[in-house]
């Protein structure tokens, strides 16, 4: 495993650290727009999709197979927000 660089104030390392966090959001949204298709590929109407998230309450009652987050469903893991989004993505 390589030894992580150390952290730079350049700008050129600054546009690098922006594309690669745009690279992996627009990676994820791919990866959403794929759960979606696989879910509508497996019988599930695209009216009936839920994005509900797992905080709320009806999260767990049925039918879960068309809630995009819930493990039955898409299992797509939940970020509550853009930031959150991006904090996971840096990471």
């Amino acid at each position: 495993m390589p030894f992580p660089r150390p952290a730079s104030s350049s700008p050129a390392s600054a546009t690098s650290s922006s594309a690669t966090r745009n690279s992996r959001l627009q990676d994820y949204v791919a990866a959403l727009g794929g759960v979606v298709n696989h879910m509508v590929a497996n019988d599930v109407d695209p009216g009936t999709i839920s994005d509900i998230n797992p905080s709320n309450g009806a999260f767990n009652t049925a039918p879960n197979q068309q809630k995009i987050f819930h493990p039955y469903g898409g299992g797509v893991n939940y970020m509550s927000s853009v930031g959150t989004v991006a904090s996971n993505i840096a990471s």
